[in-house]
C-alpha cells in the first residue's frame, strides 16, 4: 500500500522484489491453492467512526481494489490493529486484511474507507493482503483474498471483471486505480505478486473460480435503499446491459425499481429490473455512447461540448464541438464523477 509506482515497478524489474522467494508458475500457484481451505470470515470491532455513502449509495460498491501492506512482519490482526491505532493521525484505513490463515473486516463494507486516494474510495471496497516471503503461505493467502473478493461480489451483485486491461470493472488493484483513475500514486500488489511469479490476471482467474463456487451466497440489502434505483432523469430500458441491446421502453425521472443485479459496461452502472429489462441512471437518449469493441466506440452529442487538451474539464479549451455530431473514441477516463472521452491524441471531451 505505501510503496509508489516507479519504486516498486523498478524493483520488480530488477528482481529485487523480495528475497529468498522461489518463483513458480502462476498457473500452478493457481492449482496449488485449490488444495488449501480457506479462513473464516471474522468481524473486527472498530473505532473508525467516519462513515459516508459510496458514490452509487450506502451498500453499493462498484468493485474491489487490491492492495498489499508493503510491511513484511505484518499479519492480518496486527495489520487490522495497527489500522485501528493511527487512523486518526494518519488518514488512511480499509475494509478488510488477509494473510496466509485469516480474512479480518474491520470496517463496514457498505461505505467508504481511506485506502485507495479520493477518486477510488467513493467507488470501491479496500483489500489489504498481507506479505510473506514464504511461498506456501503466498499461495494460501491469495487463495483466501480471492474467495473473499469472490464472496464480497456475489454480496453485492458485482460480476467479476478484470479492470487491468481496459480501465474497467469489479476488481481492481491499486495499481490499476493509479494508471487509470488517478488520486494515488501506488503500484501494489504488482511488485509484490511479481516477486512471487504471479499477476492480476492469474490472480483474477482464481477470483472467477471463487465466483463459480459461490453461486449460493445471496446478495445482501444492507441498507435501505439496497436493491432499489430511483432514477434522477428519463431513463431508457434495454434488452441488455449495453445500448448495442434493442431499446424495450422509457422510464420516468423519480420513478423507483428493485432491481436483480448489476453489471458495469464500459464504466457505466446497469441495473437488471426484469428478464431482458435493464437500465442505467440518467441514460435519455440526448448523448449516447455505441461500444464498437473493448477500448472503441463512438459517442454522439446531445449538446456542443469543448474539446480539451487533457482528460480534465480544467484542461486547455481547443475548440466546440457542435451538438449531434458523431464522434469516435479510443480511450475512456474516470476523473471524480466525471466521464471523459479520448477523440485522438490528446483531445477529450467530457460526457
Amino acid at each position: 500500500m505505501k510503496k509508489s509506482v516507479w519504486g516498486l515497478i523498478v524493483a520488480a524489474a530488477l528482481g529485487l522484489g523480495l528475497t529468498g522467494i522461489n518463483a513458480v508458475s502462476a498457473s500452478s500457484i493457481n492449482t496449488q491453492a485449490a488444495k488449501y481451505p480457506v479462513a473464516k470470515i471474522t468481524t473486527k470491532k472498530s473505532n473508525f467512526t467516519y462513515k459516508k455513502a459510496f458514490r452509487q449509495g450506502v451498500g453499493r460498491p462498484e468493485g474491489i481494489v487490491i492492495h498489499e501492506t508493503a510491511e513484511p512482519t505484518w499479519t492480518a490482526a496486527s495489520g487490522a490493529q495497527h489500522f485501528m491505532n493511527e487512523w486518526k493521525t494518519k488518514q488512511t484505513y480499509v475494509q478488510s486484511l488477509v494473510d496466509s490463515g485469516a480474512i479480518i473486516n474491520i470496517g463496514s463494507n457498505d461505505y467508504q474507507t481511506w485506502g485507495t486516494g479520493a477518486v477510488a474510495n467513493k467507488r470501491f471496497i479496500s483489500i489489504e493482503l498481507c506479505e510473506t516471503t514464504n511461498q506456501t503461505n503466498f499461495i494460501k493467502s491469495v487463495n483466501n483474498l480471492a474467495y473473499y473478493t469472490a464472496t464480497l461480489l456475489r454480496q453485492y451483485n458485482l460480476k467479476p471483471d478484470l479492470a487491468t486491461n481496459d480501465g474497467f470493472g469489479t476488481v481492481w488493484s491499486h495499481y490499476d486505480v493509479t494508471h487509470y483513475l488517478g488520486g494515488t500514486d501506488h503500484s501494489d500488489p504488482v511488485g509484490y505478486f511479481a516477486a512471487h511469479g504471479y499477476d492480476m490476471n492469474q490472480f483474477y482467474a482464481l477470483v472467477q473460480s471463487w465466483y463459480g463456487k459461490l453461486g449460493k451466497v445471496k446478495a445482501k440489502a444492507s441498507a435501505k435503499n439496497a436493491n432499489v434505483i430511483k432514477l434522477g432523469a428519463t431513463s431508457s430500458v434495454y434488452a441488455g446491459p449495453s445500448t448495442n441491446y434493442k431499446k424495450v421502453r422509457t422510464l420516468k425521472k423519480g420513478s423507483a425499481w428493485k432491481y436483480a443485479s448489476v453489471h458495469v459496461t464500459r464504466g457505466q452502472f446497469w441495473f437488471q429490473i426484469a428478464t431482458n429489462q435493464w437500465l442505467v441512471n440518467g441514460l435519455n437518449g440526448k448523448t449516447t455512447i455505441k461500444t464498437t469493441s473493448k477500448n472503441h466506440g463512438v459517442i454522439s452529442l446531445g449538446t456542443s461540448t469543448i474539446l480539451r487538451a487533457g482528460a480534465s474539464d480544467k484542461a486547455k479549451a481547443i475548440r466546440t464541438l457542435p451538438a449531434g455530431g458523431n464522434w469516435k473514441f479510443d480511450l475512456v477516463q474516470k476523473v471524480g464523477n466525471q466521464t471523459l472521452y479520448r477523440l485522438g491524441g490528446n483531445q477529450w471531451v467530457k460526457a
